[in-house]
């Protein structure tokens, strides 16, 4: 499973795609961590981006971080 789909499936509320996370989370310990680090950073560095208060710096911080915002 990718960090894609795993990043999906995570975010997902319906009952067997979270069996899905589970399942890899189990059978894959290390790659599970590994995606959770990763998705924590992001967390992270898109936070520190909307915290940016001039407006055109925040624009164009986000523009260039495009796939941390979904897009």
């Amino acid at each position: 499973m990718t960090y894609l789909e795993w990043k999906t499936l995570k975010k997902s509320n319906v009952g067997k795609k979270q069996r899905r996370v589970i399942d890899f989370e189990y059978q894959n310990p290390q790659t599970a961590k590994d995606y959770k680090k990763r998705m924590d950073e992001e967390k992270k560095k898109r936070s520190e981006i909307l915290q940016i208060t001039d407006t055109m710096t925040r624009h164009k911080a986000i523009s260039e971080n495009m796939a941390l915002f979904g897009r």
